[in-house]
């Protein structure tokens, strides 16, 4: 049932943001689905406004729901971890190769992925306004859609991304 509603999900595009409370989810908690399948040669990019959520976070998994590994991957950015754009929104960039920028969601070498935007601790406003685009691009295209001001990586400092997300990601285990 779950892959069967996945698959359902229009290629290659975010779902309108819809808030968790009135469907038994979270109060002041909205959601986003995507599915993209993309070509090695090719980024899904998506942009999220930040809406005054205390936490944000955009998650990738494979068709059966399962993040992809965090000690070898990158495949999820909660607000803490991602670099924001100056406009108080953020993009990441999701591909099966890495373009070299900072909030890069790997694939894991998976050609099709689905992803989860939350924003948690929304404020109660009416003014609150949530908002996601998302497109998919060739990689060399990426420079003339993603911002100026969006954070590049060497080879070496995505290295030391990886190495410090597995040290976060272990704390959750260790014994206190």
């Amino acid at each position: 049932w779950w892959t069967a509603l996945n698959k359902a999900l229009e290629p290659n595009a975010m779902s309108r943001p819809a808030n968790t409370g009135g469907i038994g989810g979270l109060e002041g908690q909205a959601a986003s689905f995507g599915r993209a399948i993309i070509a090695d040669d090719e980024a899904f990019v998506v942009t999220v406004t930040h809406s005054g959520a205390t936490y944000r976070a955009l998650s990738s998994f494979d068709e059966w729901y399962r993040t992809l590994d965090p000690g070898i991957f990158l495949g999820s950015f909660t607000n803490r971890q991602s670099v924001p754009n100056a406009d108080d929104t953020t993009t990441h960039v999701v591909s099966p190769r890495d373009p070299g920028y900072f909030n890069w969601h790997d694939t894991a070498g998976l050609n099709e992925v689905y992803l989860l935007q939350r924003w948690q601790g929304l404020p109660q406003s009416p003014d609150n306004h949530i908002a996601i685009r998302s497109q998919l691009v060739k990689l060399g295209d990426l420079p003339n859609v993603l911002p100026k001001d969006m954070k590049r990586v060497t080879a070496e400092e995505r290295k030391t991304q990886i190495a410090q997300r597995l040290t976060q990601y272990q704390r959750r285990y260790l014994d206190k």
